[in-house]
């Protein structure tokens, strides 16, 4: 969880291993600040022992005071400072043009704080795939009507424009203006990390006994996948009305228009309702072994919602044992399935909501899932399929 917690930087063994110059030209921009608290940062060569144990003092008890934009760099640079993730960022630098000289002796450290004076941005880009993890649950949109049209190149200004879009609506509803986003495309998908505001923000809190302390609280962070192969728009976020927002928004960036992709329904959950334990089977898909039901929830309505949960750790094998048969009393409105993938140890749980959700882990073995839920009519597609190339050019955002 991201948080301000310098605990490399806040090692004056680790400040010294950095190279005065590096960080003379890191902590020049906060020169004032430092001065206010005690440290003076003139010139590289006297960046001693003294200054070293200042600067962790500064840099370990921060306050309201203390410039954003510092806590920002420490944090990335914090973050970033492991020998893979350092390894991988001096090669983007260095592909870019950074200078470096490859006869000195660089800690983690020293070679992110490096990467850091030469692009802010590229060290940013790292830490979003460095920290990126596709949510379980995703809230999926398909295309109104199929083009047969591969995305639209995402260059530096029509992200902007993207980002300037959701950040007003954001701060419109009280959210912060702020907002960054960072694509990546891969082989059969376009990625879009989503963060909204610093990477943590500070509050003034006083505690019980009337001490002044300093909180941090996390920044929201939502996701973006659009999947070339079934043209499904995915999206993750905490908020649940920026879904119609950002479903405009990403169909404007990849298509140029703002109603590509609809608000219409992608799961059902009827092949349950009239195929009982048959819709649980994966026919020729040999990577599954078994699916198990393990419950399901059918909504009853009334002035209250009234909804029943019926489950068990295999739901039709208790009701085969007590000679019961399979009913739903209403619609049903979310399920959940054990599936157990052939030579995978653990078994896995995929929840489908009727509607647009679905939950589950979306890893290489999620394939198959899909194809099951395919094969038995879960998916409402939308017809034939579109373009899976994306289109590229010089003008195309960088994937760090």
């Amino acid at each position: 969880m991201p948080t301000y917690n310098p605990k490399q930087l806040g090692e004056p063994e680790v400040i010294r291993e950095i190279n005065p110059t590096v960080l003379f030209a890191f902590l020049q921009p906060f020169e004032g600040y430092l001065r206010s608290r005690g440290l003076e940062i003139e010139e590289p060569s006297r960046f001693d022992n003294a200054a070293s144990q200042k600067l962790v003092e500064i840099l370990t008890n921060p306050s309201m005071k203390t410039p954003q934009a510092l806590l920002n760099a420490v944090f990335y640079v914090e973050e970033m400072s492991t020998p893979f993730a350092a390894d991988s960022l001096l090669n983007l630098a260095q592909r870019a043009g950074m200078p470096f000289d490859e006869g000195g002796k660089h800690s983690p450290a020293d070679i992110v704080m490096q990467v850091w004076l030469f692009d802010s941005k590229m060290v940013e880009a790292q830490h979003a795939w460095q920290t990126w993890k596709t949510p379980r649950r995703m809230e999926c949109f398909q295309p109104v009507q199929l083009t047969g049209m591969a995305p639209i190149t995402i260059t530096e200004d029509r992200l902007k424009i993207a980002i300037k879009d959701a950040g007003d609506w954001f701060a419109k509803h009280n959210r912060g203006r702020k907002l960054f986003m960072t694509p990546r495309i891969l082989a059969n998908e376009i990625q879009i990390s989503i963060r909204r505001g610093d990477p943590f923000s500070r509050k003034s809190t006083i505690d019980d006994d009337g001490i002044d302390t300093i909180t941090f609280r996390e920044a929201r962070k939502d996701s973006m996948v659009y999947c070339l192969d079934d043209e499904v728009l995915m999206l993750n976020s905490s908020l649940k009305s920026a879904y119609p927002i950002y479903c405009r928004i990403f169909s404007q960036l990849l298509y140029d228009d703002p109603y590509h992709f609809g608000l219409s329904t992608r799961y059902t959950l009827a092949p349950l309702s009239d195929l009982g334990e048959e819709a649980l089977s994966p026919g020729d898909i040999d990577a599954i072994e078994e699916i198990v039901l393990l419950n399901y929830r059918v909504r009853m309505g009334g002035p209250f919602n009234r909804y029943i949960i019926h489950g068990a750790d295999d739901f039709f094998a208790d009701l085969k044992r007590r000679g019961g048969t399979f009913q739903s009393e209403g619609p049903l409105d979310r399920a959940t399935f054990r599936i157990k993938y052939r030579h995978v140890k653990a078994r896995r749980t995929l929840t489908l909501y009727a509607g647009s959700s679905s939950s589950y882990t979306r890893d290489e073995n999620a394939y198959h899932a899909e194809q099951w839920l395919l094969l038995r009519n879960f998916v409402m597609k939308t017809g034939a399929r579109a373009a899976k190339v994306v289109n590229k050019d010089d003008q195309a955002v960088a994937s760090y």
